[in-house]
């Protein structure tokens, strides 16, 4: 199972995201790609270009761009069911609220419970930001599904700050399976903003950051999880 992350900045060059999707040996056969800063026809545009489905969730204008700005979880497979989930605390200098969206989807035999996350920049406090990952893991912690796919924007400048994110959710079983090379550069510094976690899997057989793309400041990321033994072949 293929899984892509990537925040699109403000949604705006979707879809030239998608074109860039398609051109990637790593992420054009993708089974869930978890979205983040987008608008709904955006995340349309994506799907659209692959026939996939999707799910999307926004908390509201974006105070900069007027446009919405929210997450989706897009995917080849079907969605059994979505939810947003709200995360606690808005942004200190411009009140946006953030919230992640949630699919369970179908792949093969089993339910995935997937979500796309885009937690707060580090103008608010790490403690503050801990307690937005906290949300995330409880709401893992009380589905009734084996598998969990977790990824997005954590916004971790930090080492301290990523370490933070993988023992709030190591709390709920996730482990980090996406690579440690960085995906993000801002003055002159690479940063690893971007993380995929799951639990249930067999095994994480490989991962990796897509270098090059254009339509976003960050670069995709990817991971390819091995479904527990008794999956469908897909």
């Amino acid at each position: 199972m293929r899984v892509v992350s990537w925040n699109i900045q403000y949604g705006i060059e979707a879809a030239m995201a998608a074109r860039e999707i398609a051109d990637s040996a790593d992420m054009r056969d993708f089974d869930v790609l978890l979205l983040q800063e987008m608008d709904e026809p955006g995340t349309a545009t994506v799907a659209e270009a692959f026939s996939a489905n999707y799910t999307y969730a926004t908390t509201g204008l974006h105070a900069n761009t007027g446009r919405d700005f929210g997450n989706a979880v897009v995917t080849r497979w079907p969605i059994r069911r979505t939810a947003e989930i709200p995360l606690p605390h808005r942004a200190s200098v411009n009140g946006q609220a953030r919230s992640a969206t949630h699919a369970v989807v179908g792949v093969g035999d089993h339910d995935v419970s997937c979500y796309s996350v885009h937690t707060e920049i580090p103008l608010l406090s790490l403690a503050r930001r801990i307690e937005q990952f906290a949300a995330v893991a409880q709401d893992v912690g009380w589905q009734p599904f084996e598998l969990a796919v977790v990824g997005g924007d954590f916004n971790t400048v930090t080492a301290r700050g990523v370490r933070a994110l993988a023992d709030t959710l190591r709390g709920v079983g996730l482990e980090k399976v996406s690579s440690t090379t960085p995906s993000y550069r801002r003055r002159g510094r690479n940063l690893i903003l971007d993380h995929i976690f799951a639990s249930g899997f067999a095994d994480a057989t490989s991962s990796g950051v897509v270098e090059g793309t254009t339509a976003s400041d960050h670069a995709p990321i990817w991971v390819e999880l091995e479904l527990p033994a008794g999956a469908a072949d897909e």
